[in-house]
C-alpha cells in the first residue's frame, strides 16, 4: 500500500517562520507560526525537525515544497529558498515558490469573500494584492501594488486588509504546481 503525499511549505517573508505538512488526504499533519524576528537562519532546521516529529514523519516521506517567495525580506526569503532547494536537490523533490500574501489571505478569508492582503513596507506603506477565497483556493484578483494604506482604504472602501501570518499550509497545497521560485524583495 503507497503512502499518501506529503508536501511541506515553508515561508520567512515576514517576522514569522510558518511550516507546515499537508497531505490531500489527512489535511494537515503539523504545522507552527512563530514570531522569530530575524532568528530565521538560527530556529528553521530544529523547527522543521520538531515538525516532522509532531507528525511522526520523515522527510524522505515528502512528495514536494512549496516555498512562500514574497514579498518580503530579503535575508528571511533567501533562508526560505536555500533551506527549500537544499531539501529539495537532497531528496530529489520538486519544489515551488508561492506568493506569500495569498499564503496571508489563505488564513484570514472566508470561503467567497475578497481582501486585500499587505506586508509592511516601511514608511508608512505597505505591499498589497487583493485576493478571493473560493472553498481551499486563493485566487489573485488585482497583482502585487506598492502603496501607503489610507489610499488603500479610498480605493478600495469595501474590501478588508488583512495584516498577519502567512499560512503555511497554503503553501505546501502548491507544491507540485508550477510557481517561480523568483523572490520578491521588499
Amino acid at each position: 500500500m503507497c503512502a499518501p503525499p506529503l508536501f511541506l511549505g515553508i515561508d520567512c517573508a515576514t517576522p514569522t517562520l510558518a511550516i507546515s505538512l499537508w497531505s490531500p488526504k489527512t489535511g494537515v499533519l503539523a504545522s507552527s507560526h512563530d514570531l522569530v524576528g530575524r532568528e530565521h537562519a538560527r530556529k528553521i532546521l530544529p523547527a522543521l525537525a520538531d515538525l516532522f516529529s509532531r507528525a511522526h514523519k520523515e522527510p524522505a516521506m515528502l512528495h514536494g515544497i512549496g516555498v512562500g517567495v514574497g514579498p518580503g525580506s530579503y535575508t528571511g526569503l533567501r533562508i526560505a529558498i536555500a533551506t527549500a532547494k537544499g531539501l529539495a536537490r537532497g531528496l530529489d523533490l520538486p519544489i515551488t515558490g508561492c506568493d506569500t500574501l495569498a499564503a496571508i489571505a489563505f488564513g484570514y478569508l472566508e470561503d467567497g469573500e475578497m481582501g486585500i492582503a499587505t506586508l509592511d513596507a516601511r514608511r508608512g506603506n505597505v505591499y498589497a494584492g487583493i485576493y478571493q477565497k473560493i472553498g481551499d483556493e486563493v485566487t489573485t484578483v488585482e497583482a502585487t501594488i506598492k502603496s501607503d494604506r489610507r489610499t488603500l482604504q479610498n480605493r478600495y472602501p469595501m474590501l478588508s486588509l488583512i495584516e498577519g501570518t502567512p499560512y503555511a499550509e497554503h503553501i505546501a497545497r502548491q507544491a507540485g504546481s508550477r510557481g517561480s521560485l523568483s523572490p520578491r524583495y521588499l
